[in-house]
């Protein structure tokens, strides 16, 4: 009797399990790079976005919404499967929320889900044609914000600067590098061999508009910065003559990982 209560029962345990497991891995794979989602669209429908990682290391940076390959708009405080803070402006702060429901539905808010959210109060606006143009956070259609038309309006090109224009020192030295911009900086790409950086391959990419570096040997370090929409600056270049050491690089990404180079 017990074996055939066992054998009656375990096809609907199966199928529970199953059932569970298919909510969670809607969620759980939502945030992978490579990964299109779709945005609420304001007045109904939605937009689609895609999960962009520019660092490498297989975690989602930020979303790109018009298929360029450069996410317009930035991660922060990604906690995986279930929300990320939203930085439209590149200022570092976060504007919106962007949460993910057990089945794999996005929705935007302005307020912290703290979890699996079933709803949002934000969605993207466009134009007639289609192109995002920014972001609604009242129920209805008007831009509340225009940064995604300022963004791909953008014709000028970042700056950068840092804080250590390099010499010969008996100790490290930290070097803080910066991406300064009349719209939203997007990136910024570093070598210390002293090749020229590109967001392709060839050196340390940072999301965010600052990266820290500490040059604890003799290192020619290089980088460049990248807006939102995709504009490069001029190469920047700082020789450090010290004893000793590698160079080990905090930046301001989702986790925080620290880079080795002799």
């Amino acid at each position: 009797m017990r074996i055939i209560i066992f054998l009656a029962l375990m096809p609907l345990a199966l199928a529970c399990r199953g059932f569970e497991g298919a909510f969670t891995d809607a969620s759980t794979n939502a945030f992978k790079p490579g990964t299109t989602v779709q945005l609420p669209k304001a007045g109904g429908g939605t937009v689609p976005g895609t999960m962009i990682d520019m660092t490498g290391d297989g975690i989602a940076d930020g979303l790109d919404l018009n298929g360029d390959g450069v996410p317009e708009i930035l991660f922060l405080s990604l906690v995986a499967g279930k929300w990320s803070g939203l930085d439209t402006n590149g200022d570092g702060t976060i504007d919106y929320y962007l949460s993910v429901d057990l089945k794999g539905n996005f929705y935007l808010s302005t307020g912290n889900p703290n979890g699996n959210a079933t709803s949002g109060n934000v969605a993207v606006t466009t134009n007639s044609s289609g192109t995002p143009t920014g972001f609604n956070s009242s129920d209805g259609t008007s831009v509340d914000n225009s940064i995604l038309t300022q963004i791909y309006a953008d014709a000028t090109v970042p700056t950068t600067s840092t804080n250590n224009a390099g010499g010969t020192f008996s100790s490290a030295q930290t070097v803080t590098l910066s991406c300064s911009d009349n719209v939203a900086c997007n990136a910024i790409a570093y070598t210390t061999d002293g090749s020229t950086p590109n967001f392709t391959g060839n050196g340390t990419v940072v999301a965010g508009k600052t990266a820290t570096v500490t040059i604890s040997s003799s290192a020619t370090l290089r980088w460049i910065v990248r807006d939102a929409k995709g504009n490069l600056s001029t190469a920047g270049s700082s020789a450090f003559v010290v004893s000793g050491g590698s160079a080990c690089t905090y930046g301001n990404g989702v986790y925080g990982t620290c880079t080795y180079s002799n």
